[in-house]
């Protein structure tokens, strides 16, 4: 139970951490908002979960060294381009993280033809090193955060495990 507790306060820090740069959660009362959603293929072995307060399941890994890799996802409204975004998001990231460093930054496309901005970073939360892979899409003023984390000692053994399952991102609705 320990264990638990540790992974999702990990996976709570970064879900409010990204996302925080500009914007602010899509409204209920917006229809048009509730109404684009995101969905991925998690890789093969993983186990989804749904937590409460988060609108999307979160998926995990096999644990090692008692910590779970997992991919989770938030919705935000923000009105900057996608790249604004990104970049706003990165300003909170390298004040909000210890040893904060950004490994990498670059666009990425679905197999789907989903365009959207990949950064790769390392850095300490609640004692632990991790690497964490951002995937950052968006339709509008609706914006999408992918967060796929794994600790930072062989984290990048993880890097085409999350890559492959970030090419079956799609986005369904308006």
């Amino acid at each position: 139970m320990k264990h638990w507790m540790s992974r999702g306060s990990l996976v709570l820090l970064t879900c409010l951490a990204v996302g925080c740069g500009s914007g602010s959660p899509a409204k209920k009362a917006d229809g048009e908002r509730q109404a684009l959603r995101i969905s991925f293929d998690a890789p093969q072995g993983w186990k989804t979960r749904n937590i409460p307060n988060q609108m999307f399941p979160i998926a995990f890994g096999p644990a090692d060294s008692g910590f779970a890799p997992n991919i989770n996802i938030v919705r935000r409204f923000s009105t900057d381009p996608l790249h604004a975004y990104v970049s706003g998001n990165l300003d909170v990231l390298t004040k909000g993280f210890k040893e904060f460093r950004l490994l990498s930054q670059e666009d990425f496309k679905t197999a789907q033809g989903l365009r959207g901005v990949r950064l790769i970073t390392e850095d300490e939360q609640v004692g632990r090193k991790l690497r964490q892979t951002y995937y950052f899409f968006g339709k509008g003023d609706i914006k999408f955060v992918v967060t796929c984390t794994t600790l930072a000692d062989g984290g990048d053994k993880l890097d085409q495990l999350f890559e492959s399952s970030m090419k079956t991102v799609h986005m369904e609705g308006e």
